[in-house]
């Protein structure tokens, strides 16, 4: 009896293990789950790695480039650009000697007469008629061969970085300048220069002046002036 009741339950397990290698059940068939991650949920395919794609370059419109509306800014006078510069000519005379037209060379100019005239250091740079450009004045000393020398003082603006003549003022003679200021916001210009009371021999200079010097047509005139004793 016992040998039939192993016999059967051997017969049992391996149509059971039949019935399992054939995908059968003994109820209604269920899908198998799906593979699971660590319990995380289903497992899914990664999706296809895309490569970020630069945009196309758009191609360049042409544009117009608007005129600028600022004025351009000049070329502005040095000290050394008066050296070749006029310093009489029809419209601008000079006081101590007038004369058609002269123009210097190196700091020179000189006459058949005998005459000479030669540009001095004393040099200011600033704007003089409000264009924001430097100008200049210098002074030039007239010999006309005897013992006087006449200084006179000289104003030039800008011409695209040339000198133009402009104004003139004789300070008389044997009166040295000793420096030149130019004020750009007024447009004046500061000259100091020796000279001389009424009383003092021509050959004598006592004073030293200081005077505000403006353009007013072709010559420069003195606004004012302060004077100090001085003594050589």
């Amino acid at each position: 009896m016992r040998q039939r009741t192993l016999a059967a339950i051997t017969m049992a397990a391996f149509a059971v293990v039949g019935l399992s290698a054939c995908g059968g059940s003994s109820g209604d068939d269920v899908a198998a789950p799906p593979t699971t991650e660590a319990g995380l949920g289903t497992r899914e395919s990664a999706p296809p790695t895309v490569e970020a794609t630069a945009p196309a370059a758009t191609p360049s419109v042409g544009t117009t480039k608007k005129p600028s509306t600022s004025r351009p800014v000049g070329k502005p006078l040095s000290c050394a650009s008066i050296a070749d510069a006029e310093v009489e000519n029809a419209a601008v005379q000079l006081e101590d000697y007038p004369f058609d037209s002269i123009r210097l060379a190196g700091g020179l100019w000189s006459a058949e007469d005998g005459t000479q005239i030669e540009l001095q250091d004393q040099c200011g740079l600033g704007d003089l008629n409000g264009d924001g450009v430097s100008d200049a004045i210098g002074v030039i000393k007239i010999n006309t061969g005897g013992t006087g020398n006449f200084f006179t003082v000289v104003a030039w603006t800008s011409d695209a970085g040339r000198p133009r003549l402009v104004a003139t003022k004789a300070l008389g003679d044997r009166t040295p300048v000793q420096s030149i200021r130019i004020n750009s916001s007024t447009r004046q210009a500061t000259v100091v220069y020796l000279t001389r009371t009424p009383d003092a021999p021509t050959a004598v200079v006592n004073v030293r002046r200081t005077a505000i010097m403006r353009i007013s047509g072709s010559r420069l005139v003195e606004v004012s002036h302060t004077d100090e004793p001085y003594h050589a």
